[in-house]
């Protein structure tokens, strides 16, 4: 995943171009070759050390971010998504170096996180080479910057305003650092992200990510002593694998979609697959759907004819689908499971109703809280009211202060010009990544900027039902927010003349 010609350029001619992509192609293919057989051994291994890998893993990362800040953005991704507080509560980067169970503990007061350290180092890495090439006037920005930086000082405004309320500092400062991370991925991948090769790398690293994530899943059922019926992974952990089958199904819709994916993908998908199977999120499950929907659009405009002949193909798959598995509570059956609690939810199982009531007791509360403070909300670290009472699932530290609808939490939280911000800035940012989506030409860049307009769609949807500003999805957001900014600059580029082969030679 690493560049191999850090000082050249790219040729411009369409041989050497393809030479070097499938190079490219193969040092990929090493590296997660690697990767792959270091976790299967530290997996089978009787007496696996992990705190040494770990913490080689991310003194490695700490200097690669020295020698190129950029590799500090690929690390921050992988390492963020590899672990999971459920299938693997030791490793997740995203918890402090104070939390115990964590293999990266120091401290009682060491109250940062591994990816805190790392998105420090690479922001303060990157900004001092600019200050001593005196380069800080080449910083970009763009709309999705000043969009989200609104969003994010309206954020501020609500932790001062639940400070002001007597509010949890503590409970305030974890609901709020997540949020931040946002416009810090935002910039820096905007801004170190320089070529579209580089989005390649990025890409396999989330990629990498989402696999071994799904092979610590098979290992922590195989091996658990406890049985795992569902919710194997985190609430947000099945929206990031969907956007593995996302990055497969557009690799072969687009015409110019790149062989490697279509072939090397199919490998990494099963693991991903069961893991997302057995954490049955509906929620996922049916913003999957949509994504493909729209993955079909792009069909549309792609393969006409292949679309004219799926289409009806799909409807009628579709209705005798429903049909057959409209009872069915197998794992074939999940998807058909899912539609039918949104059509008609009064016919799903006794867990889904179970888990749309609570739902429903939640949002009166909700609703309620947003009605004592809607102009400035009632600022974060504070507990939202409960007029109904709720089944207790003090299991969860924040059970009294986030709620399941993610959206309306802001407004709960940070009034109602936090609520207008963020239904602005999630407005703009997915007519922007749908734009350029549909007018880039067929090549690697499309298939890219697919997944990313597919993943604002997915997160949001699943934003509505399912609590969503955790660290893992703000860190995936913000860089999306990021991708979408440098699609449009590409887009430019092409409308004022470039090739495709132009954006790939530019100096790294």
């Amino acid at each position: 995943m690493l560049e191999t010609s850090l000082n050249s350029q790219f040729s411009t001619t369409a041989t050497e171009f393809e030479r070097q992509r499938d190079r490219s192609v193969l040092y990929n293919v090493l590296i997660m070759t690697g990767i792959g057989v270091l976790s299967l051994y530290f997996l089978l291994s009787e007496h696996p050390d992990w705190t040494k890998l770990a913490w080689a893993a991310f003194f490695i990362a700490l200097a690669a971010v020295f020698y190129q800040p950029r590799y500090g953005l690929y690390a921050i991704m992988f390492f963020s998504l590899v672990g999971d507080i459920r299938i693997s509560h030791f490793l997740p980067f995203d918890k402090n170096l104070s939390s115990e169970e964590s293999i990266f503990y120091l401290h009682d007061a060491a109250a940062v996180s591994p990816v805190e350290i790392l998105f420090t180092l690479t922001l303060g890495s990157w900004l001092l080479g600019l200050i001593m090439r005196k380069e800080l006037s080449k910083i970009k920005y763009g709309a999705l910057f000043w969009i989200t930086s609104a969003f994010i000082a309206l954020a501020l405004f609500g932790f001062v305003t639940g400070v002001l309320r007597r509010g949890d500092i503590f409970i305030a400062q974890l609901e709020l650092r997540p949020i931040l991370y946002i416009i810090i991925m935002l910039v820096l991948t905007q801004n170190l992200i320089t070529n579209p090769k580089h989005i390649n790398n990025l890409v396999w690293a989330i990629m990498a990510a989402l696999f071994i994530e799904g092979l610590f899943a098979i290992y922590f059922v195989q091996f658990s002593i406890f049985e795992v019926v569902d919710e194997l992974t985190e609430h947000s952990a099945s929206i990031h694998y969907n956007t593995m089958f996302i990055l497969f199904a557009a690799s072969w819709v687009v015409k110019n979609g790149s062989w490697y994916k279509r072939f090397i993908l199919p490998i990494m998908i099963p693991p991903v697959l069961y893991s997302f199977y057995v954490s049955d999120r509906r929620s996922a499950i049916l913003a999957l759907i949509i994504a493909l929907g729209m993955v079909g659009l792009f069909m549309y405009q792609e393969r006409k004819i292949l679309f004219k002949i799926l289409l009806p193909t799909a409807i009628i798959g579709g209705i005798l689908y429903m049909g057959a598995f409209w009872n069915n509570t197998s794992a074939l059956g999940k998807p058909a499971q899912t539609i039918k609690t949104v059509i008609a939810p009064e016919q799903g199982s006794e867990k889904d109703q179970g888990s749309n009531y609570y739902r429903f007791l939640e949002d009166l509360n909700t609703y309620f809280t947003i009605q004592q403070a809607p102009i400035l909300g009632i600022g974060f670290g504070n507990k939202f009211y409960q007029i109904v009472q709720m089944p207790d699932i003090s299991f969860f530290i924040f059970w009294e202060y986030i709620t399941h609808n993610s959206i309306f939490w802001i407004w709960m939280q940070m009034g109602a010009f936090g609520f207008i911000v963020m239904l602005y800035m999630i407005s703009v940012s997915i007519i922007k990544a749908s734009r350029v989506a549909w007018k880039l030409p067929s090549s690697e860049i499309k298939i890219f900027a697919i997944v990313s307009t597919t993943f604002l769609f997915m997160h949001f949807i699943y934003a509505y039902v399912d609590i969503s500003w955790t660290s893992q999805s703000m860190l995936y957001l913000g860089t999306t927010l990021g991708l979408v900014a440098l699609y449009e600059e590409y887009q430019e580029r092409l409308e004022n003349g470039e090739t495709i082969e132009d954006l790939y030679s530019i100096e790294v």
